[in-house]
């Protein structure tokens, strides 16, 4: 009787779980055809470094395919930790002292001429 009752919660528990798996897909799915910036990866198992890896590798091509004006791309897991407060500095100091050899290009360019 006790194995019954246990397949019985067991049942209504993986049901619930579903049920809430279908709202939330329904909702990622409403936002993704607002944004257009979620990505499925319904191939890629959970729980190994091959799935690791299959995400991160997709996600890296949905952005070359779908987003190939994205000036920043960025990914980060659970077990990742980034220091804003130092990355970005550097980020925005090479934005800097890129922008500045391109005008500096230019005007050797516009002395040519």
């Amino acid at each position: 009787m006790k194995k019954i009752h246990e397949m019985l919660a067991h049942e209504k528990k993986m049901k619930k779980i579903h049920e809430m798996l279908a709202h939330n897909r329904t909702r990622l799915s409403r936002e993704f055809d607002f944004f257009g910036d979620i990505l499925f990866l319904d191939k890629c198992l959970e729980g190994s470094m091959a799935s690791a890896r299959c995400k991160t590798l997709e996600g890296f091509k949905a952005v070359i395919e779908k987003h190939e004006s994205a000036t920043f791309v960025f990914k980060q897991d659970t077990d990742t930790l980034v220091d804003w407060r130092v990355i970005l500095p550097r980020m925005l100091e090479e934005k800097m002292s890129r922008q500045k050899k391109e005008v500096s290009q230019k005007k050797d360019v516009s002395k040519e001429v």
